[in-house]
């Protein structure tokens, strides 16, 4: 439910990238800030 949500919002970004294969390689890299500790999701125990 969440990675769905999360590639809906990405997907409206898909105007930002000329080429689909640009859009499916920045797709990762977004994925990566969202998720990333200092910047996005925290789970609790995530970090030390």
């Amino acid at each position: 439910m969440l990675w769905n949500r999360w590639w809906t919002l990405v997907c409206e970004l898909r105007s930002a990238c000329a080429r689909t294969r640009t859009f499916l390689w920045m797709a990762p890299v977004w994925r990566g800030w969202a998720w990333h500790p200092a910047h996005g999701v925290r789970f609790a125990g995530y970090l030390a």
